[in-house]
């Protein structure tokens, strides 16, 4: 049986995310307490799969990565707790449509199973469904991913968004 993980690390759970909850209240001002609840959840236990599978490319959920784009805003805070956590800065690919490269989508859909997959056999639970404020209705994937070239971080490569 998985093992089921039900708080985050101690330097994930020690993350301020109220700023990063506090501009998304703004932006989308229906998000409930108890939304917010999973957001940070969720977040949370995608800093920590990556903190687990260091290796390993994943796509995240909608939920997920509405509060990714709002600690990566914070750059300074965002580059340090990166440090902090990964050693290293986690980079953040967005999807282009047709302005990405060839067989983009699909690389993200496979990453995206996988976090889906790793984060079940670890959680014991599927990802939370997407708040409906953040999801087109035929799609449920972020159109994001961590993707980069292992070990290189945004001052030694040209790849960074």
């Amino acid at each position: 049986m998985a093992q089921v993980i039900v708080a985050p690390s101690s330097k994930i759970d020690l993350l301020d995310l109220e700023p990063y909850k506090w501009k998304l209240s703004r932006k989308y001002p229906t998000i409930s307490p108890e939304d917010f609840e999973i957001l940070d959840l969720e977040y949370r236990r995608f800093l920590l799969l990556k903190t687990m599978y260091p290796n390993t490319k994943f796509s995240p959920t909608r939920n997920m990565d509405e509060m990714w784009h709002q600690h990566i805003l914070d750059t300074s805070n965002y580059r340090k707790n990166c440090q902090q956590l990964f050693g290293k800065f986690l980079d953040h690919r967005p999807y282009f449509g047709p302005h990405s490269p060839e067989g983009l989508w699909e690389s993200m859909s496979d990453k995206f199973d996988t976090m889906e997959e790793i984060y079940t056999q670890v959680f014991g639970e599927s990802p939370s469904a997407d708040l409906d404020i953040f999801i087109e209705k035929a799609v449920r994937r972020s159109f994001c991913n961590d993707g980069g070239v292992p070990g290189e971080t945004c001052d030694e490569g040209d790849g960074c968004e």
